[in-house]
């Protein structure tokens, strides 16, 4: 006869609802769906600024100070993790890199992206940030 299987509750604070905090929830929420599992996350984020997710893309969103971040490698498979998120967000607003160059005092290195046969984008780390806050 089997038992049945007891799950097991892990409490989890996050501190700060960055990109990596945000997206960390997103994974242990999205692990509460599966059928199968014997861990439920208890998740808790805390952060002290103004909540990005609950502003409008188009007007308020805009008026805040941010600065681009580079997706490419796991950091894009974990954004194509969160279901949507890709899809309509990243593939929309994102900006697809397609060459590049690193500069080391005087020698300039050129890369074409496009080579490597692996997506790399640039995106506004509010925006991503306000799409990861509306998901949880």
């Amino acid at each position: 006869m089997c038992k049945p299987t007891q799950s097991e509750i892990r409490r989890v604070i996050i501190a700060g609802a960055g990109p990596a905090g945000l997206l960390l929830q997103a994974l242990l929420m999205n692990r509460n769906k599966k059928p199968n599992s014997h861990v439920t996350y208890d998740v808790t984020l805390i952060e002290s600024r103004q909540d990005l997710g609950k502003l409008d893309p188009k007007t308020e969103l805009q008026a805040h100070r941010s600065w681009m971040i580079g997706l490419a490698g796991h950091g894009l498979a974990a954004v194509r993790s969160v279901p949507g998120l890709y899809d309509e967000y990243l593939k929309e607003v994102g900006v697809e890199l397609t060459e590049g160059s690193l500069f080391m005092g005087a020698k300039k290195m050129k890369f074409n992206m496009t080579e490597e046969q692996q997506e790399n984008f640039i995106v506004d780390r509010n925006f991503i940030v306000a799409a990861l806050a509306r998901y949880a």
